[in-house]
């Protein structure tokens, strides 16, 4: 269904209502969009939904009306605060909890992730687990998978080079990413073996029925979050039309919680051990569906978000020579050679790698945002707000104000981070009691895959092809990054 048809069908349903603009309180109220009862501000920003662009509205909106506005989505409120003060306060205040939004009308999908649960008890039990299995030993053992990953990439890539008649290819470095970090997760979480890059690299169409379905479900998650359950059908978004999807990765988890579970295989220290611990009653800590859905979110957040935010950092350097040129310098002088040891110690030395890569997360935010709800009547800058209302702490808003950044707020440049504190305005990672636990891995997975990857080759970004982001559970370029690769002398 196109644009003008699902405008027709909208405005169709809610002509009744479409005339009569939604009453405005007589208190004090922050600026907020234009709406229509039941739907809201729905026609302004329903081409950047069909578009998978809601990223683009909620920044122009912020942009418009002010680092605090009431954007209405669909006859529903939702406070947008870009202000670093007042975000840390919602994020980290016990005033704020996070509701079951996101996975709220998800449930066919999975009920129990970690990254979309609500503050809770059950959230509590969930998060102690995953943190406990995420210490000092699991980063270890990330760091020696991400190394071992990195070691099959170059084969890869030099196999396909030296058979090349003209020394060079070009490839979907996304597609590649994304397999060298699902390897990385499943080996250090789940103590699998590593073999999804070669089976991907060896296919014969090129294609990754993995990548199509982390898509699909990124944009069905999105959609149900934004739009009533009557709209689902027009948007593919139905239990029955992503029907192969959810079972594409219930048979995946399945594959191996399974035989962990009955204990035809057996493995110790890594993440699994950890969810599939007993009471002192002898039962499982956690249920099956609970198992099988924390196991899935490890994988989906485990990999994607970093495998898209390594893509960004690539498309950074290739658009800004000069920044590349100067991080391939710090490189060659902290590795003078392939055969020199890289250790976990040694990622604290590359000081301009992690301005790139911060300047990328404020650059390019993989979340645009995150949702949190008042717990009781709240002041939030200089407004008062009942208990209930949904506030959306705005990392794109937070990362493009002139007014932190400076007017060079759309330029790449890493040197900025070394011009004060600037971290103190970076949340990519988010911030307080739901902060990313997998934060310390994403860093050193990201750092070890850009150092190992340009030490050894030149990358070339292709011309011409689409690299628009666009946003699902994370903000991605859906046509993935084609670049020419050849082996750096």
């Amino acid at each position: 269904m196109n644009l003008i048809q699902v405008t027709f069908l909208i405005a169709a349903i809610s002509a009744p209502v479409f005339l009569y603009v939604i009453p405005r309180k007589a208190k004090k109220e922050p600026p907020r969009t234009k709406g229509f009862a039941l739907v809201g501000s729905l026609f302004s920003y329903l081409p950047y939904m069909l578009n998978r662009r809601m990223f683009d509205y909620f920044l122009k909106k912020q942009h418009e009306l002010g680092p605090i506005c009431v954007i209405d989505v669909f006859g529903r409120d939702r406070v947008a605060v870009s202000d670093p003060a007042a975000m840390k306060r919602i994020l980290t205040s016990s005033d704020f909890s996070r509701s079951d939004i996101l996975i709220r009308n998800s449930k066919d999908i999975m009920e129990y992730p970690l990254f979309g649960m609500e503050t809770g008890d059950i959230w509590r039990t969930h998060r102690k687990a995953i943190m406990a299995g995420m210490g000092p030993s699991f980063l270890k053992k990330a760091f020696t998978a991400t190394l071992h990953s990195m070691d099959e990439l170059r084969r890869v890539f030099d196999d396909k080079i030296q058979t090349s008649p003209n020394g060079e290819i070009v490839v979907d470095i996304r597609d590649y990413l994304s397999h060298v970090t699902l390897d990385v997760i499943m080996s250090s979480s789940f103590s699998l073996p590593m073999d999804n890059l070669q089976t991907f690299a060896h296919s014969k169409n090129g294609q990754s029925s993995l990548r199509e379905h982390m898509d699909i479900l990124g944009r069905v998650v999105v959609y149900r979050m934004m739009l009533p359950t009557w709209l689902y059908r027009y948007f593919g978004t139905l239990p029955s039309q992503i029907a192969p999807t959810v079972q594409f990765f219930k048979a995946l988890v399945n594959s191996f919680v399974v035989p962990r579970k009955d204990g035809s295989i057996q493995e110790e220290g890594d993440l699994l051990e950890i969810l599939l611990a007993k009471t002192s009653e002898g039962t499982h800590k956690f249920t099956d569906e609970e198992l099988k859905d924390e196991t899935l979110s490890i994988l989906l957040a485990g990999h994607e978000t970093t495998a898209n935010s390594l893509a960004n950092v690539l498309l950074a350097l290739c658009n800004n020579p000069h920044v590349l040129s100067r991080l391939l310098s710090e490189i060659d002088a902290l590795l003078p050679s392939e055969t020199a040891r890289l250790t976990l110690d040694d990622l604290a030395k590359f000081k301009y790698l992690d301005n790139v890569f911060r300047e990328t997360m404020r650059y390019y935010p993989v979340v645009f945002g995150v949702f949190r709800v008042a717990e009781k009547e709240v002041d939030v800058m200089g407004y008062t707000f009942p208990k209930g209302t949904y506030f959306m702490p705005h990392f794109s808003g937070l990362h493009t104000d002139k007014s932190i950044w400076g007017d060079d707020v759309n330029e790449f440049n890493p040197d900025r981070f070394d011009q004060g504190d600037m971290d103190a305005y970076l949340m990519p990672f988010s911030a307080g009691p739901h902060v990313c636990p997998g934060m310390k891995m994403a860093i050193m997975e990201s750092k070890v895959v850009l150092i190992k990857l340009l030490q050894q080759f030149s990358l070339e970004l292709i011309p011409g092809q689409d690299l628009n982001h666009l946003h699902a559970i994370a903000l991605h370029l859906p046509n993935g990054l084609k670049l020419k690769i050849t082996k750096r002398i």
